[in-house]
């Protein structure tokens, strides 16, 4: 099993009436964003909440993506946290670069999960993914992040003692941050109960099968880079 370093989570609670101060730094999709200032209540949306540090910045140009390619674009490694564990092998290898949006999506979502399944957090496995470790499709434009179960948790369908309902709560979470545009996850009580969630909100995002997906979700922002309470 892939070696993973592990973090204490600290208690998070979240300020019912807190608002995300989120600027729009780069515009580079053709896809309207429904929610493009996001707040972040405690119960409800959870976008721009936690602050994250943008450091060692590095250019790219998107590859195998039919929205976004030959844009050149902006990425960061996502910051440790204490919010979640990370794939030690996706850092050594340089693939955990992303656009700022996807790492405050992370970060956030992470925060969100666990302090409600603090038993439950979760593994994130590769962002960007060039260095030629794994053979992705996507992951070369700043907008895809792999989520993977610490071999504890419970909400993926290859986990012993899955809960469906796991599932679906972590989906709408990332739903709820209101610039996803697509997760692949191939439970089809799960997806479609998530993607059921987010169409009468005005969210968004979709949630679909999508091959070789049992085993982690797959999620997709929109190529639009929200700074949210961020230090460079």
């Amino acid at each position: 099993m892939a070696s993973l370093l592990f973090l204490a989570v600290p208690q998070l609670i979240f300020a019912q009436t807190a608002t995300s101060n989120c600027a729009v730094v780069e515009v580079g999709s053709p896809d309207p964003i429904k929610n493009p200032r996001p707040v972040c209540p405690g119960a409800g949306g959870s976008f721009g909440c936690i602050p994250i540090s943008l450091e060692n910045a590095k250019n790219f140009t998107c590859q195998n993506n039919s929205h976004y390619s030959g844009q050149v674009y902006t990425a960061h490694p996502l910051p440790v946290s204490s919010y979640f564990t990370y794939r030690v092998e996706v850092q050594q290898a340089g693939d955990n670069y992303g656009r700022p949006a996807l790492l405050q999506v992370i970060t956030d979502v992470a925060a969100r999960w666990t302090s409600i399944h603090p038993e439950e957090k979760f593994v994130v496995g590769d962002l960007d993914s060039r260095s030629g470790r794994v053979d992705h499709e996507s992951h070369k434009c700043g907008v895809d992040v792999d989520i993977i179960s610490s071999g504890r948790s419970h909400f993926l369908s290859t986990d012993a003692g899955y809960r469906k309902s796991l599932a679906i709560e972590l989906g709408e979470m990332f739903m709820d941050t209101g610039i996803i545009d697509r997760i692949f996850y191939n439970d089809p009580d799960v997806y479609n109960t998530v993607t059921s969630y987010a169409a009468p909100k005005g969210l968004s995002g979709i949630m679909k099968y999508s091959k070789g997906h049992w085993d982690h979700f797959h999620v997709r922002i929109f190529a639009e880079d929200y700074i949210c309470n961020t230090s460079q």
